[in-house]
């Protein structure tokens, strides 16, 4: 029988082999400071706006702002899925189609963004009433804001299925550093919510900018090829990734929306913070599937083991998602009362079982990335049966916010579940 101790022993081994001699895991090391650095400057700015506006209005922010996330789900799908299609331009080194993909797919989005705040701008009033949020003007920084978060996704991509890690790290980190310093100066003058969409909005637009420029060296003016097959690809493949991405973006979002349509406007900000403060272990132990989607894609792409680098990732990321959940458990205290004040004290007593959530989530979410990395995409229809089960029991069941945080893990735990069963089936076909 096989010791555990010798298991670990040859994963340590394995480790130390890969960092030493392949240098996309020092290219991975410096993408994961950029994510790291770019989820602390995103964990200041909720701080921020949890202590300088009224649990009220920071519940108002982060519904619309968990709204935005959620309508943008089409578009984010598509061009996250053009990482593997950058990845595959990168290795054919054809780098006029590259460009090309990309000045043709940016308008695209623009004009999908700004057809969505078309929509927004009609639809307010419903939208308003639904998220009970009495202050109708915000409809406009938010609909502004809708447009330049989309556009901002197409730089990122880019880089991410370039490897230019180190483009990537200053693109990710800089958005948020930014993002912090105009939403504090739009709020100490006193435009409260207004104020920190008005914030967002030049923060991205500034962060898109740096994000083409970083891409310049990358970009070559030319035909290039026909881009008709690669639309196919990008489609087909897009419509894999668009269940992914909505399902996982609907489970992690909807219910803050929910808590606001169904609670006071200080029990949604008491939610709000709770996740905010949840999901900081999202923001953690997410690099390493960001890190592995581009890396696992390149070896697909190749034909080479992606199954060992796997693994490593694997058990790395189980490893800190138990560290980051023992961590809620022992100081749901000091954790809530540092980051936002004792206004929002009772956001403690959920803090421990909300951690479990992201915790199982984050899980759902690595492995979904890696079956996305090896195009194994029938696994969708179990994220798809968790949003339905998860938004059905939220509308029946939401007695308390400690009921909808129990649904929020069953379902994760159940998707956890059925996708490992799922992995191990079709790793060994």
């Amino acid at each position: 029988m096989i010791k555990i101790g010798e298991i670990i022993e040859q994963i340590i081994k394995d480790t130390k082999s890969l960092i030493t001699n392949d240098k996309t895991f020092f290219g991975a090391g410096i993408m994961s400071f950029g994510i790291l650095l770019g989820s602390v400057f995103n964990y200041l700015t909720q701080v921020f706006l949890g202590r300088f506006l009224s649990v009220e209005d920071y519940g108002t922010f982060n519904s619309l702002f968990s709204l935005t996330v959620l309508l943008a789900i089409p578009s984010v799908a598509l061009i996250s899925s053009m990482i593997k299609t950058v990845a595959g331009l990168r290795i054919e080194k054809d780098f006029k189609t590259l460009t090309n993909i990309f000045n043709k797919t940016s308008r695209y989005v623009l004009f999908f963004g700004l057809f969505l705040s078309l929509v927004v701008l009609l639809l307010r009033n419903s939208i308003f009433d639904y998220l009970n949020i009495s202050d109708t003007k915000l409809i406009y920084p938010f609909a502004i804001y809708l447009v330049v978060f989309l556009i901002n996704t197409m730089p990122r991509s880019y880089l991410q299925g370039l490897l230019r890690f180190k483009g990537f790290s200053l693109h990710v980190a800089a958005g948020p550093f930014l993002r912090l310093g105009f939403s504090i100066f739009f709020i100490l003058l006193g435009y409260r919510v207004s104020g920190a969409f008005f914030g967002l909005t030049l923060a991205t637009l500034f962060n898109f900018l740096i994000g083409l420029g970083l891409l310049k060296k990358n970009f070559s003016v030319g035909n290039g090829a026909n881009l008709g097959k690669y639309y196919k690809k990008l489609i087909t493949f897009g419509v894999a990734v668009l269940v992914m991405k909505a399902s996982l973006t609907v489970i992690s979002n909807v219910d803050l929306i929910l808590v606001k349509h169904f609670f006071s406007p200080v029990e949604a900000g008491i939610y709000s913070a709770t996740l905010t403060i949840g999901k900081i272990i999202l923001f953690g132990t997410g690099i390493l599937g960001a890190v592995m989607f581009p890396i696992i894609s390149d070896l697909y792409a190749k034909g080479e083991d992606y199954y060992k680098k796997f693994i490593l990732f694997f058990v790395a990321q189980l490893v800190l998602v138990a560290g980051a959940v023992a961590i809620f458990h022992i100081f749901p205290r000091f954790i809530t009362i540092n980051m936002f004040g004792n206004a929002y004290a009772p956001a403690i007593a959920y803090l421990s079982k909300f951690s479990i959530f992201t915790g199982l989530f984050s899980m759902v979410s690595f492995v979904y990335q890696f079956l996305l990395a090896i195009e194994k995409t029938k696994a969708n229809i179990i994220l798809f049966f968790g949003v339905i089960a998860q938004v059905v029991a939220i509308n029946i069941f939401h007695a308390s916010l400690g009921q909808i945080i129990n649904i929020n893990i069953v379902v994760m735990l159940c998707a956890l579940v059925a996708s490992l069963a799922y992995l191990k089936v079709s790793i060994n076909k």
